[in-house]
């Protein structure tokens, strides 16, 4: 159930060529819809060549050819060496397969290799499902074997507004972090998600993705019974802001073209027309990032049209079409 998007095990930042934007952005779109600029504002426009960079990544979304090498991904000879620490927790095939076949966002290189996944669980409560759909997504079971490139911030936001766009839950995205896992905290700040201080939301999610987890000893339920203070665990939640912050975040990594590691400063090329290929275009991601949370809008917006073009908020929009407000 934990999520560990853990980019440098150490638990440092995680550092890019150009600052990621800044939040307050975010939190001013979703306030003021402000789509005036042609470009969205803290975010850079730097590309730098390719011909100095270490290799390539292209991101995809898993469909069912891509099995054998996400299976692979997750032998647990390659899944310890990657986390050690056991952040990531093993479940149940009844959960796992679908969210691997269908609802994986991964990172593969320029051989084919699969080097950073995470994957969405569409889950309900126990007891009282609802008569349709899914009440809760969890982002989850988030690993990369590539240390200090910004590619679990990358990857978390690539899915959860792939799950958004695509297949969205009736209440509530979450994810869960180990209070200790500093690095994975960092990364939903990053991205905007609010932490749960409502018990009861809390529980409610928990239940639901109990049923998922292998050893029932490392439930929510039983974690939250636990004095050990290396058992503290919170839940975090997407909200509206975090949905314009990770646009901005996606768009960043458009003009960038490459991750990059500060420390080594090696980088890595990237590539994000899936994006494009699942309808989040340029145009709808610039949309976004300034505040407009209607998908009726969004799906109206010509694909190539100018980005100036791109409408403000709607603040009469259906707010079903938007995660719920943090409790």
């Amino acid at each position: 159930m934990e999520n560990t998007s853990k980019d440098n095990k150490s638990g440092e930042d995680h550092d890019v060529s150009s600052p990621l934007p800044n939040q307050n952005t975010a939190k001013n779109a979703v306030t003021n819809g402000d789509s005036t600029s042609k470009t969205v504002p803290g975010i850079s426009q730097k590309h730098f060549p390719s011909k100095h960079n270490k290799g390539w990544l292209k991101l995809c979304f898993s469909n069912a050819v891509d099995r054998p090498r996400l299976d692979s991904f997750f032998d647990p000879a390659n899944k310890n060496k990657i986390d050690p620490s056991e952040y990531v927790l093993v479940r149940e095939t009844a959960f796992f397969d679908p969210a691997l076949n269908d609802h994986t966002a991964f990172l593969e290189d320029q051989d084919g290799k699969i080097r950073t996944v995470t994957l969405a669980y569409h889950l309900n409560d126990p007891i009282n499902p609802p008569k349709t759909g899914h009440d809760f997504t969890e982002i989850g079971t988030t690993l990369t074997d590539i240390n200090g490139f910004q590619a679990g911030v990358l990857i978390i936001a690539a899915c959860s507004m792939k799950e958004w766009w695509l297949s969205p839950p009736n209440r509530i995205f979450a994810a869960m972090v180990k209070d200790n896992n500093i690095p994975s905290q960092k990364t939903f700040q990053k991205l905007g998600w609010d932490k749960v201080n409502d018990d009861h939301l809390a529980d409610e999610i928990g239940a639901a993705a109990d049923q998922t987890l292998q050893n029932q000893a490392q439930t929510f339920v039983q974690k939250k019974q636990s004095t050990d203070p290396n058992d503290a665990q919170t839940w975090h939640i997407m909200t509206p802001y975090s949905l314009c912050m990770q646009a901005q975040i996606l768009i960043h990594f458009m003009d960038a073209g490459e991750l990059f590691n500060r420390k080594t400063g090696e980088r890595i090329d990237i590539d994000l027309s899936c994006l494009d290929t699942i309808g989040l275009t340029r145009s709808r991601l610039e949309a976004l990032a300034n505040g407009q949370l209607n998908k009726n809008i969004l799906e109206n917006i010509d694909p190539n049209a100018p980005t100036s073009n791109c409408p403000a908020k709607d603040n009469n929009a259906d707010q079903n079409s938007a995660p719920p407000p943090a409790p």
